[in-house]
């Protein structure tokens, strides 16, 4: 034990740091998850003021009544906080998993969510912005929208990464979970992808795109200009399709939450168990076909 995890003791052998430990943790995640942590690395070192040398076990409860209190004054959002305190709350477990601390503050100190608001819209709203007239250089934002609908709520930094289709379909590894998902691309889908195509990206919007995170910011301005002038349409965000995909598969078309989750490539449990699943993709295209005829009609004939 004293020799793997040399690292995280102080110079007096006796006390495990929490900036060695958070960093590892840090250095293990990947993608999006990987630069949430980093985040919270960031405001925890801001908090902080002798972060390099503070004990894993200066976490306590009043330390993180008081770390939450403090994010509180610029971030409104108790979700957004939750975040936050759910990535160092797994930090912590790991140093629990590792014997490097013995107590649990977070057995006092409960993470409580906040009711969050509806973020999906409902089937004439999506008609009412598949429909509404545009201008080419704004249609081209409402139909990334409808892709990533279409696309069984594909995540937009994934979407971002894919080159090109493959025969039918488009297969690629979740930036979140690692994931191989393969989405059979539908003819409405395939109707966006051909006016949009790119020549590097699959999307020409994307060819140029360095940062994900640029193109998102962009693409969510205009949808919210776009639904500014839809009576009845909420603030938009690309995120909404993805929400709107799981509400319409259960609500709509009677669609089961396990497939809704293996549609929207939610891991399983254990990643050793899910390795021994021969999942059927046939079910999740059946569903997302189901989907998009349920909004859009059946415009597959022929196909």
């Amino acid at each position: 034990m004293a020799n793997i995890f040399k690292s995280l003791f102080g110079k007096s052998g006796h006390l495990p740091l929490l900036a060695p430990l958070f960093r590892k943790v840090v250095d293990s995640k990947h993608g999006r998850t990987k630069d949430l942590y980093q985040q919270t690395l960031r405001k925890v070192e801001r908090f902080q003021p002798d972060f390099e040398c503070f004990p894993i076990e200066g976490m306590t409860v009043e330390w993180l009544q008081s770390f939450e209190g403090w994010m509180a004054e610029t971030m409104p959002s108790r979700n957004s906080r939750n975040v936050h305190l759910r990535n160092i709350r797994t930090v912590y477990y790991v140093a629990l998993d590792d014997e490097l601390v013995t107590r649990n503050p977070f057995r006092r100190f409960k993470i409580r969510p906040e009711a969050t608001r509806k973020r999906s819209l409902t089937v004439a709203q999506l008609r009412k912005l598949a429909n509404v007239e545009l201008p080419e250089w704004q249609a081209k934002y409402r139909d990334a929208f409808l892709l990533i609908f279409m696309l069984r709520g594909i995540n937009l930094v994934d979407l971002c990464h894919i080159k090109a289709m493959e025969g039918s379909y488009i297969r690629y590894r979740r930036s979140k979970t690692g994931a191989l998902l393969e989405v059979k691309v539908e003819p409405e889908a395939l109707a966006i992808i051909r006016r949009l195509r790119g020549k590097g990206q699959l999307l020409y919007m994307l060819d140029n795109v360095k940062d994900y995170r640029q193109y998102t910011a962009r693409l969510n301005a205009n949808l919210q200009k776009i639904a500014s002038m839809i009576p009845g349409m909420p603030a938009i965000t690309s995120y909404w399709a993805r929400h709107t995909w799981a509400s319409i598969a259960y609500n709509k078309c009677d669609i089961s939450k396990d497939v809704i989750s293996q549609a929207l490539g939610h891991s399983h449990g254990s990643k050793v168990t899910e390795i021994y699943l021969d999942r059927d993709n046939r079910i999740v295209h059946k569903a997302n076909r189901k989907v998009i005829k349920h909004v859009f009609g059946d415009t597959s004939a022929g196909e």
